[in-house]
């Protein structure tokens, strides 16, 4: 499906940089490199352990899943830097496929991965839904919620995503890292949250602004 969709682009301007993230990540790497080739620079992968294609020209980064460790808060730094050290007129693919959420975070201040830990076990034994399990989320990440707009600042950027959630709302695909948000969409006032959580989602990260999306 990437491998089509740039084919269809004719004569447009093709990515110089591009990163895929999820389970996916490695197959849409490499169906932008097919079309792409040495047009894309440099190719950073980060999906779960296991899901690396051998051969690929991409760099690739393998971490935890469903239950993120510290290895999903390196690949984090990793994405960071990738994104912050491309130059200011490179233009940025980001391909997010299901998985995204857990396998790259950058926390907030104050959090560590054994604190991500046991968030993400919570989640995954409270019985909650892919969206409000994700506003939780959003509120303890520094890349989340839209937040890598920050990162990426002016640079033309082009985002590809496989949604694995009901309406294929891209604010819930990977946790939304590159979708505008609003305070209402990482509410959790609605939620029953364990004491030691509430007061860690108390604090939340500044969310991008909308002209971070121009």
């Amino acid at each position: 499906a990437v491998a089509r969709y740039f084919r269809g682009l004719a004569d447009e301007p093709h990515p110089t940089h591009g990163v895929a993230i999820g389970k996916a990540a490695a197959d849409m790497m490499e169906g932008a490199l097919d079309v792409l080739g040495d047009g894309l620079r440099e190719a950073l992968v980060i999906t779960k352990h296991g899901h690396a294609i051998a051969g690929s020209r991409a760099r690739v980064i393998e971490s935890a899943h469903p239950l993120p460790d510290a290895s999903c808060l390196r690949a984090g730094v990793e994405l960071s830097k990738f994104i912050t050290q491309a130059p200011r007129d490179a233009r940025l693919l980001v391909m997010i496929s299901g998985g995204a959420s857990a396998l790259v975070e950058h926390l907030a201040q104050g959090l560590d991965a054994s604190f991500m830990a046991r968030v993400n076990g919570w989640l995954l034994s409270s019985g909650l839904s892919i969206g409000p399990m994700n506003r939780i989320r959003k509120r303890i990440s520094q890349i989340k919620g839209g937040r890598l707009a920050l990162a990426i600042d002016a640079r033309q950027t082009l985002l590809l995503m496989i949604s694995d959630v009901p309406q294929d709302d891209a604010k819930v695909i990977g946790s939304g890292p590159l979708s505008f948000h609003t305070k209402a969409d990482i509410d959790v006032s609605d939620l029953a949250l364990p004491a030691w959580l509430a007061s860690a989602t108390a604090n939340v990260p500044p969310l991008a602004p909308a002209a971070a999306f121009d």
